[in-house]
């Protein structure tokens, strides 16, 4: 159901596009040091950024192992929407959509959906607090990319 309910969501964000091809919205990630907060570096390379964000195809779980040591949080922006008479080359900020948070030694991430995604897509509904966070996996190939990315 919370997976269903999370496709749903990002298919509608994708689809606010307001005539603009879906994947030429733009996505940037901030990649933070769980520890302390540090911002390691910013990633606005549109192939990288959906290669960070690449599901495995694994199950959804319920809940983390407890003994898991958050290690990189991942904050991912989306290009706002281009408005009615807007030009399309001017830019138009980004908007918060989710942050994923990574454990240390572990393919295992939380996502949690931006408060104000779901407010703004759904008025209609209650979204319980929490409801919109999703525990799964890490594909193998954004876990040695983002290896790579905070090596640099």
């Amino acid at each position: 159901m919370k997976k269903l309910l999370s496709m749903f969501i990002i298919c509608a964000l994708i689809l606010t596009a307001c005539g603009k091809a879906p994947d030429e919205k733009q996505l940037r990630i901030e990649i933070y040091s769980a520890q302390d907060d540090t911002l390691i570096t910013t990633v606005d390379d549109q192939s990288t950024a959906n290669l960070l964000l690449s599901d495995s195809g694994g199950e959804e779980l319920d809940e983390l192992p407890p003994d898991l040591t958050p290690e990189y949080r991942l904050v991912v922006y989306q290009e706002k929407t281009l408005l009615l008479g807007q030009d399309p080359d001017e830019e138009r900020g980004y908007d918060l959509i989710m942050t994923l948070t990574t454990y240390r030694g572990s393919a295992y991430i939380q996502e949690s959906v931006a408060e104000g995604v779901v407010g703004d897509i759904l008025d209609v509904f209650a979204i319980p607090e929490g409801a919109m966070t999703f525990y799964c996996e890490m594909s193998d190939a954004a876990r040695a990319e983002l290896a790579k990315i905070v090596s640099e």
